[in-house]
Parts: C-alpha cells; sequence; structure tokens
C-alpha cells in the first residue's frame, strides 16, 4: 500500500485539513494476476460511516465496442474476464461469440466457417473481415482441442483485436452513424 498526502492550513479554523489518495497492490486468488485499486480520502471521513470508493487502475477494464446487442456484450465481456486466466478459454469464448454474432446476422449454414461466408456473401462482413474471422475461428478450434496445439499469451492480442475489428465494423460503425445522424437532426432544428 503506497500514498499520496496533501495539507493546508486553515487560519480562519485555525485547523490543518488533511487529504489523499490511498495506493492497494492485490493478488488475484484466481489468476495469481496483480490488480491495483485506489481510493480517496480526507481527514473529515468518519471510517463506520463514509466507505471508500474504490477504482481500479490495472488491469484496465475492458471497453465494450457500442452498439453491441446485450447477449453479444455479455459473452464479450466474459471472454474478457478469463483472457488473464486461461487464453485457451479466453480464445474459445471469443469464437463462440463470433458464432453468436453469425446467429444474430441470421447466417446460414451449419458451421462456423459456412456461416462467416454466408455473411461475407451478403455483404455484411466484407471479404477481409470474413477472412479474419476465419482465423478466429481456427484460434478457437486450438483453444477447444488439446490435440491440434497450444495458444500462448502472444495470441491475445491478436484473437482481441481481429474480434474487435469485426464487432465493430458489424455493431459500433452503423451505432456511430445513427448517434451522429441523430445528432445532426438534433442541431438542424
Amino acid at each position: 500500500m503506497s500514498y499520496y498526502e496533501e495539507e493546508e492550513y486553515d487560519e480562519d479554523a485555525e485547523h490543518t485539513f488533511s487529504w489523499g489518495t490511498i495506493f492497494n497492490l492485490c493478488k488475484c486468488r484466481g489468476c495469481n494476476c496483480l490488480n491495483v485499486f485506489y481510493y480517496d480520502w480526507d481527514d473529515t471521513m468518519m471510517p463506520e460511516i463514509d466507505k471508500p470508493r474504490y477504482q481500479a487502475i490495472y488491469p484496465v477494464k475492458s471497453k465494450v465496442p457500442i452498439g453491441l446487442p446485450k447477449k453479444i456484450s455479455i459473452a464479450f465481456q466474459a471472454a474478457y474476464k478469463v483472457k488473464r486466466i486461461d487464453v485457451n478459454a479466453y480464445v474459445v469464448l471469443i469464437r463462440r461469440m463470433l458464432e453468436m454474432v453469425c446467429l444474430d446476422k441470421e447466417a446460414n449454414g451449419n458451421t462456423l466457417a459456412s456461416m462467416l461466408n454466408d455473411l461475407a456473401s451478403r455483404s455484411i462482413l466484407p471479404d477481409e473481415l470474413a477472412s479474419i474471422a476465419k482465423y478466429l475461428k481456427n484460434f478457437g478450434n486450438i483453444g477447444a482441442h488439446a490435440g491440434i496445439g497450444e495458444l500462448s499469451n502472444d495470441e491475445i492480442p491478436i484473437v482481441e483485436n481481429l474480434s474487435l475489428a469485426i464487432l465493430e465494423y458489424i455493431y459500433s460503425a452503423p451505432k456511430l452513424v445513427e448517434i451522429a445522424v441523430n445528432s445532426m437532426e438534433k442541431v438542424k432544428k
């Protein structure tokens, strides 16, 4: 634990007023990773009444892309939560989320690969993103089947960025357009 403290003397009250920030470093029992939290305090706080408001500094929370349907947002966040615990589980959950995207967009096909091809043929996904999505599918297969191989933490940023590119193209970009159009209509009125 470390802290930052400031003091100021109030001449009218003839009192020194103190305030600061407490930083806590904690080790997660689940994944053995470090977490950093902080809270602000001042000397007027009463421990039995004023409960500290802890804020996480590290790890940085996942920024969920805007415009995601609720089920897909929940799946995205679930994958993010296991990312630091087990890369294979993370990639399998990302693959599952990708299948949920296909189902949400009513893709035809019996396999994830055929559903991705259908989304590309209907221009829901451009061909470039459809080929990227196939890499996510393949990483997911490796994560799910121990005999194929073993993923490492090196694959996490690749999988994360590929999945974000797909989610942003399908959901976030149209949502941003909708927000911009609505804002422009309000400005014109």
